[in-house]
């Protein structure tokens, strides 16, 4: 089997049908046995020897990270740390922006030799996707397990989302990772990642407004299903944003398990910028912690801060502050955690800036960002508006292209209306995954011609015709946007790539 037939059988797999009970738990609205979810995996588990359980000189300590926003950023954050550690650590991340592979992740330090006299030099740090072959390999072990579900599970096959976990136990116990961090699909409670027995720490990095026909409706509901993760006498670490019912939500829950509850207060929280803001010592760092190094408030550095943070430093900095505190949980230390942050490589369609130059357009620069929830695009928007206060030509009016697209599932609505006011151009498409719902155009169409009458969008069912035509009619100095699915700026991501 070749990694493209080995995309298309696992892809594929959704055309079956399936019971009431036995779909896929992100495609499902809330139900009342969620646990089969569960039951169905560790079926499947079963079959492949239980890879995610520690077994002989296999011992994986596992950080498992859940929230509505920030969690895939997080997940690579901690994964960078632990290598600089000297860990061998692989992530799971999803969904995958470009191609199925980008969900399994190994990163370690290893040790270079000089050919001459087989004596070592010095340490290198190795970061490698699976491979395509190591996919395809793996795809091809468990079909016999997927047959024997298909025919004797009580549960049913398991989804896309559980065989692709799976594929990745199976690659980490392969590969003897040392730690093995793991990124919440959906919710954290009966989410696939929650097969896992136990963990060194759960991070819960915020709550907000998303999935909520899942794991809602209310955003304590959506708290609770989060704060599921948290593991008999564990740790779980919770975002500074966390407060009031939401926290007393997560604290019941820790107190059921017996588990240890790690907060944030003023003190703390101050603690932890300074020690990220002393990072911008060295010029050559800043880059790095906030993706682009002209996209950050960027506050004055000393060794103490006086008075209170500005909400918006907190905001720029809270996937940072939350790893180097997870880090320092786990005893790793500070200057560790300050040179794996002054490397760390951003993931994907965060936050991503490329520049395109032609010779008849000039410079265009284009922002990739996969945000899906109105807390990510709240995000993003305040992220724009600082670049535009930084970037802006005074000499001539810049425009601002919104190429968009979301699932089905998602409060478009919302994250239009707070994207709308700094968009001037506005391309409506749809993303290209068939196992994920559009939006239909017309309807974000009909929607934005009652919010902003002035600015008639246009709709493109091929989001490549949305990227060319922005290509061809912006003119030098304006910023083109793609957002509203990771699906969606990874496509154009991909063909932005081969432009470049």
């Amino acid at each position: 089997m070749i990694y493209s037939s080995a995309v298309n059988f696992l892809e594929s797999l959704a055309n079956l049908s399936r019971g009431e009970q036995t779909g896929d738990y992100m495609l499902q609205n809330k139900k009342n046995n969620p646990q089969i979810y569960l039951k169905r995996l560790g079926y499947f588990l079963n079959l492949l020897n239980n890879p995610h359980q520690p077994q002989g000189n296999y011992q994986p300590k596992y950080i498992h990270i859940t929230g509505t926003s920030g969690k895939g950023t997080v997940c690579a954050l901690m994964q960078t740390i632990l290598m600089y550690a000297g860990c061998k650590v692989g992530a799971y991340f999803s969904p995958h922006p470009i191609e199925s592979y980008e969900r399994i992740r190994i990163m370690e330090t290893a040790n270079t030799t000089n050919q001459n006299n087989n004596k070592t030099m010095k340490q290198c740090n190795k970061e490698k996707y699976i491979s395509k072959t190591d996919f395809a390999r793996l795809v091809e072990n468990i079909k016999h397990g997927l047959d024997i579900c298909a025919a004797l599970s009580p549960f049913g096959l398991p989804s896309y989302f559980e065989i692709f976990l799976s594929l990745a136990f199976l690659y980490f116990k392969e590969q003897k990772c040392d730690y093995v961090v793991l990124e919440v699909g959906c919710g954290g409670r009966y989410d696939a990642t929650n097969i896992i027995s136990k963990s060194e720490l759960s991070i819960i990095t915020n709550i907000g407004d998303d999935h909520r026909q899942i794991i809602g409706p209310k955003l304590v509901d959506i708290a609770f299903e989060k704060a599921g993760i948290i593991k008999k006498h564990g740790k779980v670490l919770i975002g500074h944003s966390i407060q009031g019912k939401i926290k007393q939500v997560i604290q019941r829950e820790a107190d059921r398990q017996k588990a240890s509850l790690i907060t944030f207060d003023h003190q703390i929280l101050d603690c932890y910028i300074v020690k990220l803001l002393n990072c911008f010592n060295n010029p050559h760092v800043g880059a790095n912690l906030c993706v682009r190094p002209n996209l950050c408030v960027r506050p004055p550095v000393g060794a103490n801060l006086r008075v209170r943070p500005d909400n918006k430093i907190i905001e720029q900095y809270s996937n940072e502050i939350i790893a180097a505190r997870a880090a320092e949980i786990l005893n790793i230390s500070t200057k560790i955690i300050q040179k794996a942050l002054n490397n760390f490589t951003p993931l994907p369609c965060r936050f991503e800036i490329k520049q395109i130059k032609t010779s008849n357009r000039g410079l265009r620069t284009i922002i990739l960002d996969g945000a899906h929830n109105p807390d990510k695009i709240k995000w993003l928007y305040n992220q724009i508006v600082n670049w535009l206060n930084q970037n802006a030509k005074s000499e001539k009016k810049q425009k601002n292209w919104l190429i968009f697209g979301a699932s089905e599932n998602k409060n478009w609505t919302k994250m239009l209306k707070t994207i709308l006011p700094i968009s001037h151009k506005i391309l409506l498409t749809r993303h290209l995954v068939s196992l994920r719902k559009c939006t239909e155009p017309k309807k974000m169409f009909d929607y934005i011609k009652k919010y902003q009458k002035q600015n008639r969008p246009q709709i493109f069912l091929d989001p490549a015709d949305a990227l060319q035509l922005a290509l061809d009619e912006s003119a030098e100095g304006d910023l083109i946007v793609i957002t509203g699915s990771l699906f969606l700026a990874g496509y154009l991501r991909k063909i932005l790539g081969n432009l470049t």
